[in-house]
């Protein structure tokens, strides 16, 4: 009998190999079979094994896990199809990435940047830094612009809202909501900003809303 708690099948349909591919997913589990989701790894076809981070979405009556969140990385070759097993297992936990909040902002690290996204006032970055080397000017800066012209500024918002929504050794998301703001003080639209930052990517996931 398998030890395996269950299978991801996965298809590389690019014609190139991917060191480490960053998979997100969410997976179903039968009443009962799991009531913790600390020490799980993800085990690759050649046995070896891949840490990873979990959380928990929904649970039967029971208590035990229904729907659990899954985030690792997956090296693949071209057009590979295969699967991996989700397996209870010993795994060093991966340890690049880190965050850190202070009252003006949060500062994520990863093995290639240095991110700042301030707290006080928006900006795309306060701080990008590849390899050391900083790579973004000040004031940058998200505008809408209406029909009649008028320009609406997202660093202009009176009400800053910055949180931490994921924090975990394959993903970090850090979301900053506000208001476009004109510089009459008048608005229009409340925007959303997502950031996702992991491990092994050379950069960061921005997603605008």
């Amino acid at each position: 009998m398998s030890d395996a708690l269950l299978e991801i099948h996965y298809h590389n349909t690019s014609n190139r190999a991917i060191a480490a591919f960053p998979v997100t997913r969410g997976v179903p589990l039968p009443e009962g079979r799991l009531r913790d989701a600390d020490g799980l790894a993800i085990r690759l076809t050649d046995g070896s094994l891949r840490p990873m981070q979990t959380r928990v979405l929904e649970t039967w009556f029971d208590g035990s896990i229904k729907w659990l969140l899954l985030d690792f990385a997956l090296p693949v070759t071209p057009n590979e199809r295969g699967s991996v097993s989700l397996v209870h297992a010993a795994v060093e936990p991966d340890r690049r990435m880190r965050l850190d909040e202070t009252p003006d902002a949060v500062i994520v690290t990863t093995p290639m940047l240095r991110v700042v996204i301030s707290k006080r006032e928006f900006a795309l970055f306060t701080s990008y830094q590849v390899n050391g080397k900083e790579m973004m000017l000040l004031g940058s800066d998200i505008v809408l612009e209406d029909m009649e012209g008028k320009q609406y500024y997202a660093s202009l918002a009176t009400a800053l809202d910055v949180r931490v929504i994921e924090q975990g050794t394959q993903r970090i998301v850090v979301q900053v909501s506000g208001r476009h703001t004109a510089e009459d003080d008048a608005t229009l639209l409340d925007y959303r900003v997502r950031y996702t930052f992991q491990p092994d990517e050379p950069g960061v996931k921005i997603s605008y809303k």
